[in-house]
């Protein structure tokens, strides 16, 4: 019993004493985390740190403090990269939380207000992305660290118990993921941005080098903001050096073609009534489909969504801030098109007109046929027509269209026609487009309608270099793109493109396109370059092409219906012939001041602060109005008069328009025995066969 009291004792007081050396070690592990600027919690998140306090030997105490001392003696070593490591274990602190999360939502995608869609996958693959953004910073840092610390070892600085804070070890990787590209640009325009739009804009970008290319030369290079410099051969075998100079000339991010392209603009001007296109041109595998739509998944996300409350309710705080970051991550490669969807709606809410609803169309040329994306399976065949009247170009009736009164509504019709778009991969691009698509947006505006007009054409393809192409697609392809060629050149040697060239009836691609090259709005060539040297001779066509674009002469009007145009300008008249009718009343008073004294004169000012005779005063002005009334009485008896005239000489001209019928009857009667008709058998009768008998004598 002594024994067993003894051995009681020993375990209280081992208890005790372990509890003891637990709060001496965690008072170490807290000016530990202080020094380094983060919670105690993610402290304990390195394996050595926990390890080190899970020991309950009374020799573990002297190794914490030891260690606590090196960490403050170095806290100014790693001040310049503090921020660094501190963000990496935040995020690996969150995603911890999230990989034990059990998944609380019914859909597999977090639910949004507006209804962008995230999935745990996307919130991984993000959080991975941004852990090896975090130690590629850290490398870039890490030399000019060891030049002011020469004495001192980067990872002996950054480490704790022997173990590296930062696997700087592993080879770099390229990162997807652009801090740059997570922006998005809302803000609006003002005045002389808008002003400087031209009616025909040309873009080049010049796309990065794909693994496929690694060791190709590069040929082409963008020297300044409007300047592309490329190589070809002079009379087909010299090598020569050129240079051509656009509207802007681009090697960016996403984010950054958005905003220096001028589609911002072009947005802006559609909210005004204005026809606005872009289209995209090139070769296969320039980059025009990305560069106009983006990743397929990217059309899912919005740039200002939120999570729902209930997602807010059920997730754990640190994992909010990994949620966001995904979608903008997502949403950071998204294409023109979404971006200027997302626009669109901003500036119609700066416009209060927030409750327009648009109408989408989503069209596609495939081996010289038209194709409704919104309604692939229907068996109705669509043809391209001339628009009826004086308005300019042709238009696809019977196409389907989508109302849509958000940004998220038209993305998804956006993705749900990418959908069913003709796409096959060879050996130039992976997922290659066979078709032209055009994606229009109609906005409703008082007293006109705004068009917005992306064209996504087929890149031009060579069959001795590309394998896997059908050779049916292909010449159908280059085909349209020669026929769109030779229009360009020939709006390029005009003065005005008001009378397009017959050429544009030679393709459905140039009939379609001819309201974007021959209308009176704006519009964007973007044309899409690769660097490589294999793709010389390519660059060169579609650079040749963006310069015949630059070219072509624009006369800009909005899209205000004829009736209403008219109306307009009448009022104008009206306006002008009012103010012109003040200023010589105003005349006239000056030179007979007289007559301003004596309808002055003709008040009675008997009672003081009175008025004269009501009926006195308004004598002038009912004497004017009874003339004006007796004036248009006698317009509107003279207009009665022509009226009856105008019904007269009508019913002179029916009468004798049915007395030439009758006359052309008995001209064309033959004898019966007479089988041919010959003039010596006709008769003429009235002022026909007079005429004749003058003419005769």
């Amino acid at each position: 019993s002594l024994g067993t009291v003894c051995q009681g004792c020993l375990q209280s007081l081992d208890a005790g004493l372990i509890a003891e050396l637990q709060k001496q070690k965690d008072t170490l592990l807290t000016e530990m985390a202080d020094a380094l600027g983060m919670p105690l919690r993610d402290l304990l998140c390195f394996e050595g740190v926990m390890l080190q306090r899970q020991d309950a030997r009374l020799a573990s105490l002297p190794i914490v403090a030891s260690e606590r001392d090196r960490i403050v003696s170095q806290t100014h070593l790693r001040q310049s990269t503090r921020h660094i490591w501190v963000e990496l274990q935040a995020v690996r602190q969150a995603l911890k939380e999230w990989n034990v999360l059990t998944w609380p939502f019914e859909s597999r995608y977090i639910p949004h207000k507006y209804g962008s869609m995230v999935s745990n996958t996307d919130v991984q693959q993000q959080v991975n992305k941004k852990c090896k953004l975090f130690a590629q910073q850290a490398r870039v840092v890490l030399a000019d660290w060891e030049k002011s610390w020469p004495q001192f070892k980067f990872n002996d600085v950054f480490s704790l118990f022997g173990v590296p804070m930062l696997q700087l070890d592993q080879k770099a990787e390229s990162m997807d993921l652009d801090v740059e590209e997570a922006n998005f640009d809302d803000q609006l325009l003002d005045e002389t941005e808008l002003s400087s739009l031209e009616p025909m804009r040309v873009v080049a970008r010049l796309r990065p080098m794909l693994a496929h290319e690694e060791g190709d030369e590069i040929t082409a290079e963008v020297q300044d903001k409007v300047t592309v410099s490329y190589e070809t051969l002079h009379h087909g075998y010299v090598p020569a050096r050129h240079t051509l100079q656009f509207d802007a000339a681009l090697c960016c991010s996403q984010a950054e073609l958005f905003q220096k392209s001028g589609v911002k603009a072009l947005v802006h001007r559609a909210c005004e009534g204005y026809t606005c296109s872009i289209f995209a041109y090139g070769q296969t595998g320039a980059g025009k489909t990305y560069s106009l739509f983006g990743p397929e998944d990217a059309l899912s996300q919005l740039f200002d969504d939120d999570l729902s409350v209930e997602a807010q309710r059920q997730l754990p705080s640190a994992c909010h801030v990994l949620v966001n970051e995904a979608r903008r991550a997502q949403c950071g490669q998204q294409g023109l098109i979404p971006r200027a969807m997302q626009f669109l709606f901003r500036v119609l809410k700066e416009m209060k007109l927030d409750g327009v609803t648009t109408k989408a169309t989503f069209t596609e040329i495939y081996n010289e046929t038209i194709y409704d994306l919104f309604n692939p399976s229907s068996a109705k065949r669509l043809d391209v027509f001339q628009r009826p009247g004086s308005q300019v170009g042709f238009h696809v009736p019977g196409l389907t269209s989508v109302n849509c009164s958000s940004a998220i509504e038209l993305m998804h019709a956006l993705q749900q026609g990418l959908s069913s778009r003709h796409t096959h991969g060879h050996s130039a691009s992976r997922e290659s487009s066979r078709a032209h698509a055009i994606f229009t947006v109609e906005i409703p505006l008082p007293g006109k309608t705004g068009k917005l007009i992306f064209a996504d054409l087929a890149g031009s393809e060579r069959l001795k270099r590309i394998s896997g192409a059908d050779q049916k697609e292909t010449g159908y392809i280059n085909k349209s793109l020669l026929m769109l060629s030779n229009c360009v050149s020939a709006l390029s040697s005009r003065s005005n493109s008001a009378n397009p060239p017959g050429a544009f009836r030679n393709s459905k691609l140039t009939k379609v396109l001819m309201e974007a090259l021959c209308g009176t709005g704006f519009t964007i060539l973007l044309a899409a370059i690769s660097p490589a040297k294999r793709h010389f001779d390519e660059t060169a066509n579609t650079l040749s092409f963006a310069a015949k674009c630059g070219s072509i002469p624009r006369q800009l009007a909005d899209n205000e219906p004829e009736h209403q145009r008219e109306l307009r300008l009448l009022q104008e008249t009206v306006k002008d012939l009012q103010s012109e009718i003040a200023f010589f009343k105003a005349q006239d008073l000056r030179k007979n001041p007289s007559q301003e004294s004596q309808n002055c004169g003709s008040l009675d000012f008997s009672c003081p602060g009175s008025v004269g005779d009501p009926e006195r005063e308004a004598t002038v002005p009912r004497a004017d109005l009874e003339a004006l009334r007796a004036e248009l009485q006698r317009e509107r008896l003279r207009n009665a008069s022509l009226q009856d005239e105008l019904n007269t000489l009508r019913e002179a001209l029916q009468e004798s328009a049915a007395e030439h019928a009758d006359d052309t009857k008995r001209y064309m009667e033959v004898e019966p025995t007479g089988p041919l008709l010959s003039t010596s058998k006709l008769t003429y009768f009235g002022e026909k066969a007079k005429s004749d008998g003058q003419l005769g004598a």
